[in-house]
C-alpha cells in the first residue's frame, strides 16, 4: 500500500503473479482527473504513484469508478427484518475492516438466532424485534468504533505534511516491531475476539 497526499494505492496479489488487483483511492477532483487520462498517461501515472515498485504497470482491464462513503443504518432491526454487513454499516476500504466487520455481525446474529432457538420451546417465533436488541447494540457499538478508528487512520494517511510523514512512520515501526501491539493489532483485524 503507498500512501499520497489524496489518499492510498493498494496493490492487492492475485493467483498470477504478474497481476494485482488495484484499488487507488483519492479525492473526487483527482479521481475525476485520472479517469480522463488515457492509457498510456494512465499507466505511467500509476506507475509512479506506486514508486516503481512493480516496475512499469500496464492496465489489463477497464477502470471503474466508485464513491466511497461512510454510511450507519440508525435501526438494524424491525419486526421481520435485521441487517447485517454492508446493509448495515460501509466504511472506507483502507485498511480491509468492511468484510471482517460484516463476518463478525453475521457471528453475532448466528449466535443470537441460536440463543432464540435455544429458549422458545413451542410455536418457535424469530421475526420479532426485541429479540435482536442485544445484537443490535452490540454490533452498532462495534460499528461505530471502527468507523472512528477508520475515519482517523484516513486522516492520518493521507496528506502530505511533514507531520503526518513522521507520525505515520513512527506508528508502522511501532506496529510492525513490538510484538503485543503487533499481535494485538493482528487479532482485531481478523476479528479475534470471541
Amino acid at each position: 500500500q503507498v500512501f499520497t497526499p489524496f489518499g492510498p494505492l493498494a496493490l492487492l496479489p492475485l493467483a498470477n503473479s504478474h497481476l494485482c488487483s488495484i484499488v487507488w483511492s483519492q479525492q473526487s477532483n483527482k479521481t475525476s482527473e485520472c479517469l480522463d487520462f488515457d492509457d498510456i498517461t494512465f499507466n505511467k501515472a500509476l506507475t509512479v504513484c506506486s514508486d516503481h515498485l512493480l516496475g512499469a504497470m500496464h492496465l489489463v482491464s477497464e477502470r471503474k469508478s466508485f464513491g466511497l462513503m461512510r454510511r450507519y443504518a440508525r435501526k438494524w432491526v424491525d419486526n421481520g427484518v435485521v441487517l447485517c454487513g454492508d446493509s448495515a454499516h460501509t466504511i472506507h476500504p483502507l485498511a480491509g475492516q468492511g468484510a471482517n466487520l460484516g463476518f463478525d455481525d453475521a457471528w453475532y446474529l448466528a449466535q443470537t438466532l441460536k440463543q432464540i432457538a435455544d429458549s422458545i420451546s413451542v410455536n418457535k417465533q424469530y421475526s420479532l424485534a426485541h429479540q435482536y436488541r442485544d445484537y443490535e447494540r452490540s454490533r452498532k457499538t462495534a460499528a461505530v468504533a471502527m468507523l472512528a478508528a477508520m475515519e482517523g487512520f484516513h486522516r492520518v494517511f493521507t496528506g502530505d505534511t511533514t507531520v503526518k510523514k513522521g507520525l505515520r512512520g513512527l506508528a508502522l515501526t511501532l506496529a510492525n516491531n513490538v510484538t503485543p501491539v503487533k499481535r494485538t493489532l493482528a487479532q482485531q483485524a481478523l476479528g479475534i475476539d470471541h
